[in-house]
């Protein structure tokens, strides 16, 4: 099962490669950050649908640190 937080970094990931060309502040000038998180949730939740575990899901504690 893909977790839900992979659809929010899909769809933050779309919005800002949409934003990218409409300019919309502040989400411009946060680009890398946003696309980052984006990113990052997606890779864990893809590591989460393979392996059952992951980083975010069972130890979000050491994720945070």
């Amino acid at each position: 099962m893909f977790k839900k937080y992979g659809l929010i970094g899909i769809l933050l990931i779309i919005f800002v490669e949409a934003n990218f060309f409409f300019k919309i502040q502040p989400f411009a000038s946060w680009y890398f950050p946003i696309i980052w998180a984006g990113y990052i949730l997606v890779i864990d939740a893809l590591i989460y649908k393979l392996k059952g575990s992951s980083l975010i899901s069972n130890r979000i504690g050491q994720f945070l640190v």
